[in-house]
């Protein structure tokens, strides 16, 4: 099986089990890491129409049990 195929059928394969593939040069991924997480980026928001959010989302407040918020400090540097 050429190459071709092989990524064709490969690609088939993740696609009817959901996922969706981004493929990217090696050079691509060494020499323009910044385009590559803006294209990754862009593929999710376009997947999903807005901006990812953490799976599973965080609940809300009121379902976490209760409504109040604790603030967390780091210590300084």
């Amino acid at each position: 099986m050429t190459r071709v195929r092989s990524d064709v059928a490969r690609t088939a394969f993740l696609n009817s089990r959901g996922y969706r593939v981004l493929r990217f040069w090696n050079n691509e991924v060494l020499q323009q890491t910044d385009a590559v997480m803006a294209a990754i980026y862009d593929a999710l928001c376009e997947d999903r129409g807005s901006a990812p959010t953490p799976n599973p989302s965080p609940p809300p407040a009121s379902l976490a049990g209760g409504g109040e918020q604790t603030e967390v400090l780091a210590p300084p540097l």
